[in-house]
């Protein structure tokens, strides 16, 4: 019995260590999963329970923990209400896939190295779904100087199961915007690296840096390329934010004034475009466009009156992952919206996690976004104390992690603003962003931590026991 037991714990380690190379293998049918491989779900789990039985740790250990866990019961409560399976597999491979790749982040980057190799996956992650984004965009009309930019671009990617005429905009742009502040970051630790040593030869940090700028403003073009007016304004709100919270307290006055002073143009220029009466007392005259209208925000409110009905129905369990779009109807059957288009969520991230996974669902969202938050505060705070014990490296300097936390904080909230009017549903391909962003939180925070213990072990060390 012993010997089976070591038998079974030492493989339960092998398969540990490689961990990264079973989920590279099983991604690809986590990311078009289909009815008649449906047993590659019950991998990423049934690692973690080989695990746990064998007394090795079954996940990577973080804040984060207990939200996962209601995630991952209401994504099997959903399993028995949805009406159909098939149609909620692809968003529960998705979400499956996501958690499996958060643990292994937050595992590997407990350590400085292995943070930064998951820092460079997660980036050049990024940059993969914005030249997909590129080349399989379903590109809309709304802002007409970049019509003949996006003429350009016809989709050639198409197909794809959920997009098969091509990519919404709004979708690549929301994933953009996980990623966008961390490229500006790396771009700016790389330039500030230029004026002290490094492990990097000096011969390659500018070519290298110049690669990071180069691919920082291909992201940029692709996020502008799509259009998307809730990704704009989220990034340019959660910028400004930023920037608020940074410069001085005299600062701070002179730039409440001007936000005040962009609020009112904007609300203007919105107001003259969908308001006959002011347009004939001020004159014609084009101001945006197709771009800046109040049809898309109406049709929203349609959509997320149908949403709200649907939370009501089902409060404790949603819908079932994915099912909204196809139920959206059934809801009011008597006043049908939008027949024969296929609305592909609530346009709200928010109601449509409540949607799949019912308010429970709702809250551990909205408990990853806090928790996650809470992780970048407490990294801060340590990074600014001259005296913290985390491990020495010369590219985690406090300097260095201060403008990560940045560029990752300011990438979760941007996002969690878009997610106000637009969505990139759990379980959604691009999403997979997200779950990374979330395990190079999760790794800072733990080499924070475990700092701070070396650090009270130097200053408060154990009395030695007597002979």
């Amino acid at each position: 019995m012993i010997v089976l037991t070591n038998r079974i714990s030492r493989s339960a380690r092998f398969l540990q260590r490689r961990r990264w190379l079973i989920l590279m293998l099983v991604a690809p049918f986590l990311f078009f999963p289909s009815p008649d491989i449906a047993l590659a779900l019950v991998i990423v789990p049934g690692l973690w329970i080989i695990f746990w039985l064998a007394g090795e740790q079954p996940f990577a250990r973080t804040p984060l923990n207990p939200a996962l866990l209601v995630l991952c019961l209401m994504m099997l409560v959903s399993l028995g209400v949805t009406y159909d399976v098939g149609v909620s597999l692809p968003k529960i491979a998705g979400l499956i896939l996501g958690i499996g790749v958060f643990d292994g982040f937050a595992s590997y980057a407990k350590s400085p190295r292995g943070w930064w190799l998951c820092f460079l996956v997660f980036l050049l992650a990024g940059l993969g779904v914005a030249v997909i984004g590129l080349l399989g965009t379903q590109w809309a009309i709304k802002f007409d100087a970049l019509v003949p930019f996006t003429y350009r671009f016809e989709p050639r990617i198409v197909g794809l199961p959920g997009a098969e005429k091509g990519i919404s905009p709004n979708e690549v742009a929301g994933a953009l915007l996980w990623v966008i502040p961390s490229w500006f970051a790396f771009w700016l630790i790389g330039l500030t690296q230029l004026k002290h040593q490094t492990p990097v030869p000096r011969r390659w940090l500018a070519p290298i840096n110049l690669l990071i700028g180069e691919a920082l403003l291909f992201v940029v073009l692709v996020f502008l390329l799509c259009q998307s007016r809730s990704a704009y304004l989220a990034l340019a709100v959660a910028t400004v934010l930023l920037v608020l919270w940074l410069v001085r307290h005299r600062s701070r006055l002179f730039a409440g004034i001007l936000i005040a002073i962009g609020i009112l143009l904007v609300t203007f220029a919105w107001r003259y475009e969908t308001d006959p009466l002011l347009r004939e007392a001020l004159g014609s005259f084009s101001i945006g466009g197709a771009s800046v209208s109040l049809d898309t925000f109406n049709g929203r409110a349609v959509v997320w009156s149908r949403a709200r009905m649907g939370i009501e129905k089902y409060p404790l369990t949603g819908m079932g992952m994915n099912t909204f779009r196809y139920l959206v109807n059934t809801l009011e059957p008597d006043d049908p919206i939008y027949v024969g288009r296929d609305i592909a969520h609530a346009h709200n991230e928010y109601f449509q996690a409540a949607l799949d996974l019912g308010i429970p669902g709702l809250l551990a969202l909205v408990g990853i976004y806090a928790i996650a938050f809470w992780m970048l505060r407490q990294v801060w705070r340590q990074a600014t104390w001259k005296s913290a014990g985390a491990p020495d490296s010369t590219w985690l300097t406090p300097r260095v992690t201060q403008v990560l936390v940045l560029g990752l904080g300011l990438g979760l909230f941007a996002h969690l603003l878009y997610g106000l009017t637009e969505a990139v549903a759990l379980g959604a391909k691009p999403g997979i962003l997200f779950w990374m962003l979330l395990g190079l939180v999760a790794g800072l925070y733990q080499q924070e931590e475990i700092g701070s213990r070396v650090l009270a072990n130097k200053n408060h060390p154990r009395p030695e026991l007597p002979g």
